[in-house]
């Protein structure tokens, strides 16, 4: 596909973002997860169930109309960022980027979120920057860029284990990967990028 055809507002609109900090806003769970009203309720709470939620907001007395403040902040910083999760799967677009999505949060929600991303994005382009290399081992090719250069590819190192665990000699600080899904039953590839700093 070439971008160059598209708008950038439509190219804008297929794209969805995770972010270190979770972008929530005063109002309700339903306007923070539909904010334009497009979804059925019953769609809402099936996406809350995919992110594990669901138990949580339907113990609320206001259920979907429970309230959250200014940035989520009476929402712990994984319900926050597992809100944002929910708000994803109901836009359901092709590309997903996660920006240190699980940086700040526990292992277990981190686990939580690597999980659903893996089953519902199966055919999505998913771009990944993260720091923990569990993030992206799992990946068919890591390429290592240090300094600005590509270094090392999985191909290179027999696995992408065995690039994430520093192949050619440079130890990972940032992963980024990318996992390319294309549509009518083509084959899915992971790609993993490696960022070593730079020097100071």
């Amino acid at each position: 596909m070439n971008s160059i055809r598209f708008e950038v507002r439509i190219l804008r609109a297929k794209l969805s973002i995770i972010p270190q900090e979770p972008t929530l806003f005063r109002g309700s769970i339903q306007s923070n997860l539909d904010p334009l009203g497009i979804y059925s309720d019953n769609e809402i709470w099936e996406a809350l169930e995919k992110c594990q939620l669901k138990a949580t907001i339907s113990s609320l007395p206001n259920l979907l109309d429970s309230s959250v403040s200014d940035e989520g902040e009476n929402w712990s910083i994984g319900q926050r960022q597992l809100l944002c999760l929910g708000r994803v799967l109901l836009k359901r677009n092709k590309i997903l980027v996660l920006e240190e999505a699980t940086a700040s949060i526990d292992s277990a929600t981190d686990a939580i979120i690597q999980r659903i991303i893996r089953k519902e994005f199966s055919r999505c382009t998913v771009i990944t920057i993260a720091h923990r290399v569990p993030t992206v081992t799992d990946s068919d090719m890591v390429m290592v860029l240090s300094y600005g250069r590509f270094s090392c590819r999985s191909e290179d190192s027999g696995s992408g284990q065995a690039a994430c665990n520093g192949g050619g000699g440079i130890p990972p600080t940032t992963l980024v990967e990318f996992t390319l899904a294309a549509g009518n039953g083509q084959d899915l590839y992971d790609v993993s990028l490696v960022d070593d700093k730079l020097p100071s």
